[in-house]
């Protein structure tokens, strides 16, 4: 366009992905940054396939007992099946661990069929731990038996209401916790559409899981 003596030039606006400002905006509001640097590489050889990162990782600025790891995982599809869309999964990392041995998934039991996709994945066969509220609204997938001794115990009151919450907060949205030692991971068993304002309130309620866990277990 000219206008006098001087050309102006329109500048095209640049298309924001609608998913990626979702994610920076959750990131900013729990003080998240982009997980970069030399360590990133070890630490992706310790995440299982179903949790492997389709693109930016956001993780705790400052490094700490509990560290938050948060992105959308890609579904492995076979080379004839079409792309999956993402799906977000959320981890908190204990580096100081209070007991080995602690391997379970839990799912809300508003998704009766997760209990058969769980125990498929994991080998493991469904527990009950008698607490009777906490049965109907979390279903347990392991392998140890002794795993019910440690969630029914008194002790484990916290970790009980801290798993009911976080399998509750995104309302509609179907996910499974997975936990082993020092990991504890939030994976939505399908896509999420942002905002992410359910995944705010699900990172918050992981960070309770964690502590909730470190206390139970380490009283055992």
């Amino acid at each position: 366009m000219r206008t006098g003596d001087r050309v102006m030039f329109r500048r095209r606006a640049v298309a924001v992905d609608p998913r990626d400002a979702a994610w920076e905006a959750f990131a900013a509001n729990l003080g998240l940054v982009p997980f970069d640097g030399p360590n990133r590489d070890a630490w992706l050889e310790t995440i299982p396939p179903e949790e492997q990162p389709a693109g930016v990782v956001w993780t705790t600025a400052e490094a700490g007992d509990l560290t938050v790891y948060a992105y959308d995982a890609q579904p492995a599809t076979s080379t004839s099946a079409p792309v999956r869309p993402p799906r977000p999964v959320v981890i908190v990392r204990d580096a100081k661990p209070a007991q080995t041995g602690v391997a379970f998934r839990a799912f809300a039991r508003s998704h009766p069929l997760l209990a058969q996709l769980e125990a498929g994945r994991s080998g493991g066969r469904e527990l009950t731990t008698g607490v009777g509220i906490f049965d109907e609204r979390v279903g347990i997938v392991a392998r140890e038996d002794h795993l019910v001794d440690l969630l029914a115990a008194e002790r484990s009151a916290a970790l009980r209401v801290s798993l009911i919450d976080v399998l509750a907060a995104p309302d509609g949205i179907e996910a499974a916790l997975v936990v082993t030692t020092g990991h504890v991971a939030w994976r939505a068993q399908r896509p999420v559409e942002p905002p992410f304002d359910d995944l705010e309130q699900v990172t918050v309620g992981m960070l309770g899981v964690a502590v909730a866990l470190r206390v139970a277990a380490s009283a055992g």
